[in-house]
């Protein structure tokens, strides 16, 4: 509801509402869907710092469970480069 109803030009909020939509998936056992819902995040709002720090931590795994390893990796890799002192990519190592 909070996706729908706020103006997508609202980047924080937005960015903040696909990253608990993307939990929520997780919880209940849809990784892809959290993964698209993180991609969101690292596509669109990418401008918020904060959020697509923890966008990309939690794309990591992701990748790694449906066997794409490769973008796991370039997705650490991003998160290490430009985000190294949150606490996202200090979770990850």
């Amino acid at each position: 509801k909070v996706i729908l109803d706020t103006d997508p030009q609202e980047k924080q909020l937005q960015a903040r509402a696909h990253n608990a939509l993307g939990k929520c998936y997780e919880k209940a056992g849809r990784s892809k869907d959290a993964l698209f819902a993180y991609l969101y995040v690292d596509i669109i709002y990418n401008t918020v710092p904060d959020a697509h720090a923890e966008a990309l931590s939690r794309l990591v795994p992701l990748w790694r469970a449906i066997g794409q390893d490769d973008r796991s990796r370039e997705t650490r890799e991003i998160l290490q480069k430009r985000y190294a002192g949150s606490r996202w990519a200090q979770q990850l190592k």
